[in-house]
């Protein structure tokens, strides 16, 4: 062997075999998370997934230039730099037709309304089932339960509650006023 000529250090080589298991450890510790965002902001797997690529490469590259002062920003760089992509996306996509980026937010604000109503119907909901349970005459509260909550017919109630089809009304009727004196009590205004 020539004095020139020395083998590559086992530094060297344990440094190439080492950068692709830090890129493995980055890609398991980071990937299944990135992933689930990318999906949740893009709505389309496959533009997803080529952000997710796309934020790994720039990352890698960036990782082999030069390596970060502080190893565990490393995530945070990844997310800004998927954030990015993905605004640049939505850019792009609005510069073909401006009309998708407003059905999406449109889309958006409606699931947001979704939840919202279903909060406030739950807790209404909740609010009623209490507010009926509290009610001292048990035929009252089988009635309310069974005509405004399980949607039964008058066919239904009846029989179960004791009472004739002709005196149906009178019933639901006197249990509601008393549901109604209740909820002023409370200081509560829920309707049935």
């Amino acid at each position: 062997m020539v004095r020139g000529d020395e083998p590559p250090s086992l530094e060297s080589a344990g440094q190439a075999a080492t950068d692709d298991l830090s890129e493995a450890a980055i890609v398991a510790r980071h990937g299944p998370g990135l992933r689930a965002i990318l999906l949740q902001w893009t709505k389309d797997p496959a533009v997803a997934e080529d952000l997710y690529q796309e934020a790994f490469c720039i990352l890698f590259e960036r990782l082999r230039k030069s390596p970060l002062t502080d190893p565990a920003k490393c995530g945070g760089y990844l997310y800004r730099t998927a954030r990015n992509l993905f605004v640049d996306e939505v850019r792009m996509r609005s510069r073909r037709a401006s009309s998708d980026v407003v059905q999406h937010i449109d889309s958006v604000e409606t699931d947001a309304d979704k939840v919202l109503d279903n909060a406030v119907r739950l807790e209404r909901r909740t609010i009623v089932r209490q507010v009926i349970s509290e009610l001292k005459v048990a035929r009252d509260r089988k009635i309310l339960v069974m005509f405004y909550i399980d949607d039964c017919t008058k066919e239904e109630i009846c029989p179960a509650i004791g009472v004739g089809l002709s005196h149906f009304k009178r019933v639901l009727h006197r249990a509601r006023q008393r549901y109604k004196a209740l909820l002023d009590e409370k200081g509560l205004s829920i309707e049935l």
